[in-house]
């Protein structure tokens, strides 16, 4: 009896030893305790000596841990298993038998417990996939020049394990000295569906017009893969190319020079009324079937002075390549950019590219500050007699939700 009494506090405090995470520094300290978390580049360590403490994680050489735990990586799926070194090599001991992991991969690491009951915190049927935001800029000016301009755009995201909905809504409003100079608007729907971890597959449709450029309808159909390249924490990185069928309506103005069209058309109009009601009026003018004609014809430039303005129509086969890139910068604040091609599969010469750069930076919760660089370029843009580079920059509010 005694021997048991003296082995059974010996036995359990093997137990307990061994039952303890076990961190191998690179500067050879061996440190025990339990494993809480791996966050940012920080491992908390609950010690039964000194508390919990914070280990870098670069400075780690290898880990043991004594339950299962789960890792999350950088450039792979997450796993779970415990962690246990071979030699000078660190592995994780899965159902499927132990296998080699890079530390400088692993991202986060929580206890399987831990894991577990995080995700039942959240029941799946209360989670919402939607997500978007609401952005809105406003310039005013009045005194030596009175301007106006509006710039809003609305996008809504749905994000299921294997598939991505985004859809956007933008537009743009502006006058100067009451002259129209910028009406547009563009509307975009793209699905992504991941067969396989970072292999997509996409449909995409945009329907868009600018008034400004003369572009009075562009309807676009896209299909193809995407890659991404690039998918942690803090940086995105993918690319797709895909096969398109673009139709096209432009017009013959843009909106100032409709507006003094319309002007000039009318007044022409009416002092051709004036003249030949005067003529009809002392006898200068005979009535006639050609003065009939000439009346009407003058009615009709002042009712509609700008019937009859020429059209130009396309339809024509092109390639899209996209690359769109996010990257989180300091704490909370993101730069990303979307650079779309779209080059002519029926005259190699004409493409047509579009960039926006942006910036934001939260201001208080759900709302950020929104800096935008838009860009486009029509290699065709001669043919409407228009530039060919056509430049935006916004800055605005955009609300999250």
């Amino acid at each position: 009896m005694r021997v048991f009494r003296v082995a059974l506090p010996a036995l359990l405090l093997v137990l307990s030893a061994s039952a303890e995470d076990v961190v191998h520094m690179t500067n050879g300290d061996r440190l025990t305790g339990e494993i809480q978390r791996l966050h940012d580049g920080s491992l908390l360590l609950d010690t039964p000596y000194a508390g919990t403490i914070t280990l870098d994680w670069a400075s780690v050489a290898n880990v043991e841990t004594a339950t299962p735990v789960v890792l999350e990586l950088a450039d792979a799926p997450a796993v779970a298993g415990r962690l246990r070194p071979d030699a000078d090599r660190q592995g994780i001991e899965t159902d499927a038998g132990w296998r080699e992991v890079d530390l400088a991969s692993v991202t986060a690491v929580t206890s399987e417990a831990a894991a577990a009951e995080a995700a039942e915190e959240v029941p799946e049927a209360t989670a919402n996939p939607w997500s978007g935001s609401a952005t809105a800029g406003l310039t005013l000016r009045s005194g030596n020049t009175d301007t106006l301009d509006i710039a809003m755009a609305i996008e809504a995201k749905r994000e299921r394990e294997r598939d991505t909905l985004t859809l956007g809504l933008s537009g743009a409003y502006g006058k100067a000295e009451d002259v129209l100079n910028t009406r547009r608007h563009t509307l975009d729907a793209k699905w992504q569906y991941y067969p396989h971890e970072r292999l997509y597959i996409f449909g995409q449709g945009l329907e868009e017009q600018d008034d400004g450029r003369k572009l009075d309808l562009r309807v676009r159909a896209t299909a193809g893969l995407g890659y991404d390249f690039i998918d942690t924490e803090r940086t995105h990185f993918s690319g797709d190319l895909g096969l398109s069928h673009t139709w096209e309506d432009w017009a013959a103005y843009t909106p100032a020079e409709r507006d003094a069209a319309r002007t000039s058309v009318r007044d022409a109009g009416s002092a051709r009324l004036r003249t030949l009601a005067l003529g009809l009026g002392d006898g200068s003018v005979t009535p006639t079937l050609q003065t009939l004609r000439d009346v009407a014809i003058a009615v009709l430039d002042i009712r509609s002075p700008l019937r009859g303005a020429e059209t130009r129509s396309e339809q024509f086969m092109n390639l899209q390549l996209g690359l769109y890139f996010e990257q989180k910068l300091f704490e909370h604040s993101v730069l990303t950019e979307e650079f779309v091609a779209h080059p002519s599969l029926e005259d190699f010469g004409e493409v047509q590219l579009s960039s926006q750069l942006a910036f934001v930076t939260p201001l208080r919760e759900r709302l950020d500050l929104r800096i935008a660089l838009e860009s486009a370029y029509d290699s065709t843009a001669d043919e409407s007699d228009v530039d060919a580079w056509d430049q935006t920059f916004i800055t605005g509010l955009r609300y999250g939700f």
